[in-house]
């Protein structure tokens, strides 16, 4: 027998009779199951169905377990069938010569007589191979990105087209410290900073967003909107406890084929470590700057050819030259001419030692061709592969000493005289007015905690002229045989302090630090106070016990 003239369809085509044995079929089903009309005509469909269970390989490579509940499932097909005379996507499994197992999608109805007596079925069988192995690569393609996106160590949220949150993964959600049932539906704004102002950050410090910020954000989202994604740019999340969290961030939108957004993927990378370490790089490198701009010692440093990159006040004073006169300059400038060879011949014969370190005393030229007598201190500067970067000297006035920051008179008369004498010598200087209360009886402690005390006073009404620009200012000093306490106060700016004490600052911030960790170093404690229109406030205490001059004498 021929088959019938359906070989234009491409999918498989059965006949059968009222009793439902085959007598017509068309090429693509003899194609499908691999078998010849001869095979095929007389036979039931379900001889060529999977009605046993068991573990079967499928023409799509798969291998699947055919059980009680798939033989359930088609008894009640075939129920549903016999009830409403047909049925349409009925998903079979159709065995082919092979022996392997062809899924299916099978849509059958009786056929009729002009009586309506039955007369046979007539169904269209499509082979779902193809479709089930794109499935299979859509699932395992879709299982692997799954996998990626769940098992980055990097925080992933995604959004619609809208920015509303569709899904986040373990990183985001350990990231913000929200469930994600909690996330899911929000807007992804709401976890942004929601305006300027002073946070507190993981970081473990105290951040400042200005509306500079804000714009700069601004204008990051007009680039992902422009260009459809957007990179390496700083941002920040807000964690459930409403700390900010820093990260670095790329923003990209998702198109489909017709090229119209869908939705919106952030990848973030949580830099607050990084941030500590370079928030702990500042506060040193602030730290130290603030001691060598202090130091009652000159200090100098020089690039790899003797020219002066970094010169302190102490320098300034001791030179008679300004900051802009001497950097720049070569160092030799100052040298005389027997200092010229020492200092060519130290760097020569430095290049080997472990750690090149000079003293002499000299004497250097000055302003207006005068000499001055001078102790040196030389060393030079390395960079990590050994080379020669500079070199940096530390300079001492042997004839003055330095009066301005430790005077005799502090040693002679006591602290309160060479207050006196500051004040006096601020007003002169720099027109600051500052008034000095005295109280309590005097204390007897040795000369470290008198010159802390001292300098530590002085930087407090320098930072006053410098920073606040006040008008006024006052020093009140409370002391007893056991504790002193100072306070330095001022009608000038104010400026931010975080809630960690004051590292945010607009004025003198980290001479204040400076000054705090000498105190705490002798076990005492610095405090800052500072409002709006109010000016600022310094609190200093130390305790005297363990600092006692081992004989008696004035402050």
């Amino acid at each position: 027998m021929k088959p019938i003239k359906f070989d234009s369809s491409l999918d498989a085509i059965v006949i059968g009779d009222a009793k439902g044995v085959i007598y017509r079929v068309n090429q693509a089903f003899l194609d499908m199951i691999g078998r010849s009309m001869d095979e095929v005509y007389g036979k039931f469909t379900r001889d060529f169905s999977v009605l046993a269970e068991g573990s079967y390989e499928l023409t799509s490579g798969e291998h699947i377990e055919i059980g009680r509940e798939y033989l359930e499932y088609t008894q009640a097909k075939v129920s549903q069938f016999i009830s409403e005379k047909r049925m349409v996507n009925w998903e079979n499994y159709m065995f082919h010569r092979s022996g392997k197992i062809i899924p299916v999608d099978v849509t059958i109805v009786f056929l009729f007589d002009r009586n309506g007596v039955t007369t046979g079925t007539f169904g269209i069988l499509r082979d779902t191979t193809q479709r089930r192995k794109a499935e299979k690569e859509i699932t395992e393609t879709r299982d692997f990105l799954n996998n990626i996106i769940e098992s980055s160590l990097d925080p992933i949220v995604i959004g619609d087209n809208r920015g509303y949150i569709t899904r986040v993964n373990k990183a985001f959600i350990q990231l913000v410290g929200f469930e994600q049932e909690e996330l899911i539906g929000k807007h992804m704004a709401e976890l942004v900073p929601p305006q300027a102002g002073i946070y507190e950050s993981t970081a473990g410090t105290s951040i400042i967003l200005t509306d500079r910020f804000c714009d700069r954000v601004f204008e990051q989202m007009k680039k992902l909107m422009e260009r459809g994604d957007f990179s390496a740019g700083e941002a920040y999340y807000c964690d459930k406890n409403g700390k900010i969290i820093p990260v670095e961030q790329t923003l990209f939108y998702i198109y489909d084929k017709k090229g119209e957004c869908t939705g919106v993927v952030s990848v973030s990378r949580d830099i607050s470590e990084r941030k500590k370490a370079e928030q702990k790089l500042v506060e040193t490198r602030n730290f130290l700057e603030d001691i060598i701009r202090t130091s009652a010692d000159g200090i100098v440093v020089t690039d790899a050819l003797g020219n002066l990159i970094l010169a302190n006040e102490a320098v300034t004073r001791i030179l008679d030259y300004s900051q802009e006169e001497l950097l720049g300059r070569n160092i030799r400038d100052f040298m005389v001419s027997d200092d010229l060879n020492m200092c060519d011949n130290f760097i020569e014969s430095a290049s080997c030692a472990s750690e090149p370190v000079l003293y002499y005393e000299t004497k250097w030229q000055v302003k207006g061709q005068r000499l001055i007598e001078l102790g040196a201190n030389m060393s030079i500067l390395r960079d990590i592969s050994g080379s020669t970067t500079g070199m940096v000297a530390c300079i001492r006035d042997t004839r003055s000493l330095i009066f301005n920051l430790s005077p005799p008179f502090l040693y002679e008369f006591g602290l309160e005289k060479a207050l006196e004498w500051l004040i006096d010598d601020m007003q002169k200087e720099y027109g600051l007015r500052t008034r000095l209360v005295c109280t309590g009886a005097e204390g007897i402690f040795d000369d470290d905690v008198r010159i802390l005390l001292y300098q530590s006073i002085r930087e407090l009404l320098i930072n006053v002229v410098k920073h606040a620009h006040a008008k006024t200012a006052t020093v009140l000093l409370d002391q007893n045989a056991q504790m002193i306490h100072i306070t330095v106060e001022d009608d000038g700016k104010w400026f931010v302090i975080s809630p960690d004490g004051f590292k945010v600052s607009n004025r003198g911030g980290y001479g204040i630090f400076s000054i705090r960790e000498r105190f705490e170093h002798l076990g005492g404690t610095l405090t800052v106070e500072s409002k709006l229109n109010r000016g600022t406030r310094i609190n200093m205490e130390l305790s005297l016990l363990q600092h006692q001059a081992d004989t008696g004498g004035g402050l």
